[in-house]
């Protein structure tokens, strides 16, 4: 019995003692922040037969008609001359730096000029805008029936939004318009996605009941009778070039690789047109 004793007490004394060690050993370890990078990347070759060249790095804000973006860059004979590859990434506005902007990180990117200002006031000394894009409208999207600005309306309604806080089209104006007129969500209610291509499918696949955003959804435009406006005439941004691009004679090239995004532009605005007066003719 009192071999048992001892035996337990002994085994006491280790455990304790190998929690001290783990401790120490913790406490004299550093801890490094592991830094988060652009949440979705895609990236292809240009024409150029060298490898070790340089990347040209793209920022926009959505998936959509990002491959189509990138792979007509890639296909410029101008960009091969400098750049070995294209990658274009997507991320929510938030995670644009002041020291991304400085360091010309992106050679191409797509965003507001009110977040760029916000991140560095002199910001036209490192980027040029390339090309506004089209003023849009925003809706609230239903699946069945006719959206009504109304808490009884909303009641049970599962609504899709994106994570990016800083959308105007699925997530400021929305909220912001049932903020005002005292509609109350639970948080149930409230389903977010990281990209508008996943935000797209579960809404047509009837996972949601009500998203917010353009009167499109892929390919399908959503009939009047189920759409509901949230706001008019909203601008949607610019597309801004690196100035040390621009020093390359780039603007052309660029200009060219932008028109596949015309069918996008479509759906916003019929009227747009991307029309670049400097390089006809070239």
């Amino acid at each position: 019995m009192l071999l048992s004793k001892s035996i337990h007490t002994v085994l006491v004394v280790l455990v304790l003692l190998a929690a001290l060690v783990t401790v120490v050993a913790l406490s004299w370890t550093r801890i490094e922040t592991l830094p988060l990078g652009p949440l979705f990347t895609y990236r292809c070759n240009t024409l150029t037969e060298q490898a070790g060249g340089d990347t040209f790095r793209v920022l926009t804000t959505t998936n959509y008609y990002a491959q189509a973006l990138a792979d007509q860059l890639c296909r410029s004979p101008g960009l091969a001359v400098r750049f070995e590859a294209v990658e274009i990434s997507w991320q929510p506005r938030g995670q644009l730096t002041t020291r991304e902007l400085t360091d010309q990180h992106f050679d191409l990117l797509w965003n507001r000029e009110r977040v760029l200002k916000g991140l560095l006031a002199n910001y036209e000394a490192y980027y040029a805008t390339l090309q506004q894009t089209p003023d849009y409208s925003v809706y609230w999207l239903s699946n069945r029936d006719k959206p009504e600005l109304s808490q009884a309306y909303f009641e049970g309604k599962r609504i899709g939004l994106l994570q990016d806080s800083q959308s105007q089209s699925s997530f400021q104006l929305p909220m912001g318009q049932l903020k005002a007129a005292d509609i109350r969500l639970q948080d149930r209610q409230l389903h977010f996605f990281t990209d508008r291509v996943a935000l797209y499918r579960a809404f047509s696949q009837g996972e949601i009941d009500v998203i917010s955003g353009l009167k499109w959804v892929g390919e399908r435009e959503v009939p009047p009778e189920q759409r509901l406006v949230i706001a008019e005439n909203r601008p949607t941004g610019a597309w801004f070039v690196s100035r040390q691009v621009l020093d390359a004679g780039l603007r052309c090239e660029l200009a060219e690789s932008m028109t596949v995004l015309k069918p996008l532009y479509a759906h916003i605005d019929p009227a747009f047109e991307t029309r670049f007066p400097e390089c006809e003719g070239l």
